[in-house]
């Protein structure tokens, strides 16, 4: 899986009707809605806002008034064939006049999206997870030492220093092996 870095738009005319493309991160369905939202009001005057959301658990598209599967399918598509998760695509359409017909608009919502990528850096996905657990107030330099990297969620202390951290998950086993080296013995995910 992949994820996009930033946030592109990208124009394409095709026979008069001009479509723009914008692309962004949205990590839940309120935020991808929140987005398409934006971009519907500003471009309230356009003949349709198309788009298309994937997110690790969800996905969504519209063709927005345009005849079924003419938009938001080729949309979502394009995002599914480079692998993005967490992603968000309108495509606003300006009619031109001259009717496409079903291929031509599959074409052109296709195009605008691939194009717009083409501006946008895409990343691997890396799936993190959080661990909590409970240390000595004498091994707190070598813990921080070891996961100064990470982001520290929770700092707690009572007789035991309690701490969280958000961790790559894919690097769960080495990192709970180096904290049983420093007698740590329970560690939690947390869900």
């Amino acid at each position: 899986m992949n994820l996009i870095k930033n946030k592109a738009n990208y124009e394409l005319t095709v026979k008069n009707s001009c479509f723009i493309c914008n692309i962004g991160y949205a990590d839940t369905k309120a935020v991808a809605l929140e987005f398409i939202e934006k971009i519907k009001k500003r471009y309230i005057d356009a003949s349709h806002n198309c788009y298309a959301y994937i997110l690790l658990d969800n996905m969504a598209s519209s063709d927005n008034g345009e005849p079924t599967h003419t938009a938001g399918l080729p949309i979502i598509n394009v995002l599914k064939k480079q692998n993005i998760v967490n992603v968000v695509c309108v495509v606003t359409r300006y009619y031109g006049g001259i009717k496409l017909g079903i291929g031509g608009l599959v074409r052109a919502y296709t195009k605008c999206t691939v194009e717009c990528l083409k501006n946008i850096e895409i990343v691997p996905y890396i799936e993190n997870i959080k661990i909590s657990f409970m240390a000595n107030y004498n091994k707190i330099n070598e813990i921080e030492n070891l996961l100064s990297k990470y982001n520290q969620n929770k700092k707690i202390f009572n007789a035991n220093i309690e701490l969280e951290y958000t961790i790559p998950k894919i690097q769960l086993n080495q990192i709970t092996k180096s904290l049983h080296n420093l007698n740590i013995q329970k560690i939690d995910l947390i869900k």
